[in-house]
């Protein structure tokens, strides 16, 4: 009895296995044949969505840290492109995890060549410099991004740096001023003068001032002011 139980137990699943068999055969035998799309260089979202066109599905299998390549981009597939393959099977992945990311140290306060050094030991770098006119010279004023912030390994920082302020001079206002109080004016100004007495201007009343500059108007600092005084004709 025990025999025939285990016959009929036996015939069964010999039928079942028979017929998933069967079955598979035969639903393979059916698919469509597709080629593998190549998908190295896509974000996984660009490659699922290439792949579904084709009747594919997409499995991220591994991931790798790479400095050279954003985070989420397929670096290698399974099966390789151009490959022929059934439609329904699944497309495994390499994924990048993009470079290490490195916290900005603060630079506030450091001159260029510390803070270069110190950036240096960050694998970052100074990549552009902003000069501003400054009371605090030769130092770095503000950088973005700022300090704590989190940027890809190998990136670049923009420092904005204090410089001297470029010195100039404002002529004044002499009108009504006789010769020692213009004299005494320029001088306390710093402005360098000459003093050019001119003879035979008839326009011009004897002993009368004016300079050569407009006031209000700029000097750079080695400009010479002209003085004229008119000693009449």
């Amino acid at each position: 009895m025990k025999v025939k139980v285990l016959f009929y137990i036996f015939l069964m699943l010999l039928s079942f296995l028979l017929s998933a068999y069967l079955t598979t055969g035969f639903i393979l035998k059916n698919q469509k044949t597709v080629s593998c799309p190549d998908i190295k260089g896509l974000t996984v979202y660009e490659a699922e969505a290439l792949l579904r066109k084709k009747g594919l599905n997409l499995k991220v299998s591994r991931s790798e840290k790479r400095k050279d390549v954003p985070k989420g981009v397929v670096l290698f597939q399974q099966p390789e492109p151009n490959a022929l393959i059934k439609e329904g099977r699944t497309v495994h992945v390499t994924v990048s995890l993009g470079p290490e990311m490195v916290v900005v140290p603060n630079l506030k306060g450091l001159s260029l060549r510390v803070a270069e050094d110190l950036l240096s030991e960050k694998n970052l770098k100074i990549q552009k410099k902003i000069f501003v006119p400054s009371k605090i010279e030769d130092r770095i004023l503000a950088h973005v991004p700022a300090a704590g912030e989190r940027v890809p390994e190998g990136g670049g920082i923009t420092v904005i740096v204090g410089m001297k302020p470029p010195e100039f001079y404002v002529v004044p206002d002499v009108t009504g001023s006789d010769f020692n109080q213009i004299i005494e004016e320029l001088e306390s100004k710093g402005i360098d003068y000459k003093v050019v007495y001119r003879r035979g201007e008839r326009s011009q009343s004897e002993g009368r001032i004016t300079l050569e500059k407009r006031p209000g108007t700029i000097l750079s600092p080695n400009e010479v002011l002209v003085i004229n005084v008119f000693l009449g004709g």
